[in-house]
């Protein structure tokens, strides 16, 4: 781009000579061509015969700066909100440069609020995929990513909103109804389900043992 600043007007030496030497050169691109730019300075001293000065040329130096790359759109997909259920952080990356994406950054978080102010660390969680384990069911899981360019310059990270995981039941209270304790006998499992979201009871796994202790 070019562009003709003009001063005009009777004053001193001393405030033309301030003026001109504040003159500078900003480019607001994100990305700009590092090609040098010219300033050129010439005066009139406002006679009718020959008033222009010779010109006076100030090349600028243009160093490009790599600004950092953002991540939007930061969320978690899952079939269901059940333990093992493979959960996959996904977001949007830009770059103010237009650089390549590099090799992000991801963490996932287990908190027990729904908006993530008590989360902790998953410890080895470092992919954007991640299955849900017991720990986390009745918790609150989430997502994190910190967006790295090509040139590895990293932006700021990034969580998901926290995610619900469903808890596991709970079997309590198991005993054995042996009204008769002669072989042959029918004899019966019994116990407490109790779940934590109030979800009713499916089909539950069975398993007998045999013992030659009572213990």
């Amino acid at each position: 781009a070019t562009g003709i600043l003009t001063l005009s007007g009777t004053t001193t030496l001393l405030n033309y000579r301030t003026a001109l030497r504040s003159v500078r050169y900003r480019n607001k691109s994100e990305a700009p061509t590092t090609t040098n730019r010219i300033v050129s300075f010439t005066v009139t001293d406002g006679s009718a015969v020959n008033p222009a000065s010779n010109i006076i040329n100030k090349t600028v130096t243009i160093t490009a700066i790599n600004d950092a790359p953002v991540a939007t759109n930061v969320i978690i997909t899952a079939a269901n909100d059940r333990i093992g259920t493979l959960n996959t952080g996904s977001f949007t990356f830009t770059d103010p440069d237009g650089d390549d994406p590099g090799t992000h950054s991801f963490k996932w978080y287990r908190s027990i609020s729904s908006d993530g102010s008590s989360a902790t660390l998953i410890t080895g969680a470092i992919t954007a995929t991640y299955r849900p384990a017991k720990a986390d069911g009745g918790n609150y899981i989430g997502f994190e990513v910190t967006p790295v360019d090509e040139f590895g310059l990293a932006g700021l990270p990034v969580r998901s909103a926290f995610r619900y995981i469903n808890a596991n039941p709970v079997a309590t209270n198991a005993t054995i109804y042996a009204p008769l304790t002669q072989p042959g006998s029918i004899i019966r499992g019994r116990f407490t389900y109790s779940d934590k979201e109030g979800n009713p009871r499916g089909n539950s796994i069975f398993y007998w043992y045999r013992s030659t202790v009572s213990n």
